[in-house]
């Protein structure tokens, strides 16, 4: 079973002294800046991401993908973010141990730095997954589906519970919303068949007058540094679901009218859309904008 453990500092800063002082970018000739890709190491709690980052930086979100061949790859995914804690910079360095890294895989990560805009690393050299996980890793939609409401402007959870992962201590549940410019994750307080999601409550303004897709479910783990100064937010792979308006699927929903919360950032690395209310201090609230 995979449990909720401190990211060690220590084994961090020296990770990151060994390879790097400081954070390198290159410039091509479309004028794409591309940040330094992080050091990797692998073991059987997972691959070690060891990352310094750039000046001023509000959050880092880290991004997988499998490696195919020695030409090809799977779509990048959204498998986490790091944030320094209340009040406080971030160190030198940091650590993400990816707990996902299974064993029989090949792994490449980059990460994306937020400090008033988007900046990107390079993809890192690839590392062989070692975890032998316990159980399962990702929440299963089964015949489980989402139902909205266009008139109470909700999503119930219909036809049977969403079951949770086996092999993960300590998950949180999430469901992840995306517009054409933007990605989120958004907290579920259960995944029992009839729990209702009252949109109005938790979408951001700029979730209304577009049309808004239901990426999957998501399970999030938190860990917190041993000196306390930043947290790592682990998320699994979503899981697939399927949304009807109570009598037909349908893709996605659209909201007409405005409100305002904060939101998750789950973003694509490559993208250039800044939600301006993940910087809003009210509630915890992650970049989940994926793929590549």
């Amino acid at each position: 079973m995979i449990k909720k453990t401190y990211v060690p500092v220590a084994i961090a800063v020296s990770i990151a002294a060994a390879v790097c002082v400081c954070c390198k970018f290159t410039t091509d000739n479309a004028g794409t800046t591309t940040y330094e890709a992080p050091q990797v190491s692998s073991s059987s709690t997972g691959v070690a991401i060891s990352i310094v980052p750039i000046a001023d930086t509000t959050y880092i979100n880290v991004y997988r993908r499998k490696v195919l061949s020695s030409s090809t790859y799977s779509t990048p995914s959204s498998i986490g973010e790091i944030k320094p804690a209340a009040g406080k910079s971030f160190p030198s360095s940091v650590i993400f141990t990816d707990p996902y890294a299974l064993s029989g895989t090949n792994y490449q990560y980059r990460v994306r730095y937020y400090n008033s805009s988007y900046k990107v690393s390079s993809w890192s050299t690839t590392a062989a997954g070692d975890v032998t996980a316990s159980g399962t890793v990702v929440y299963s939609a089964g015949s489980a589906g989402l139902t909205y409401d266009s008139d109470y402007k909700t999503l119930t959870i219909s036809d049977a519970d969403i079951t949770a992962p086996t092999g993960i201590s300590s998950v949180s549940p999430q469901i992840a919303l995306a517009t054409s410019s933007t990605a989120s994750l958004f907290p579920l307080t259960s995944v029992a068949q009839n729990t209702v999601i009252h949109l109005t409550d938790i979408l951001p303004s700029s979730y209304y007058g577009t049309a808004v897709s239901v990426l999957g479910i998501v399970g999030e783990v938190e860990t917190e540094s041993t000196d306390e100064t930043y947290t790592c937010y682990y998320w699994t792979d979503p899981a697939s679901i399927t949304m009807t308006d109570g009598t037909d699927t349908i893709s996605s929903f659209t909201i007409a009218s405005s409100s305002s919360s904060t939101d998750n950032d789950y973003s694509s690395p490559s993208s250039n859309i800044v939600n301006k209310s993940v910087l809003m201090p009210e509630k915890v609230s992650y970049d989940y904008s994926g793929g590549l």
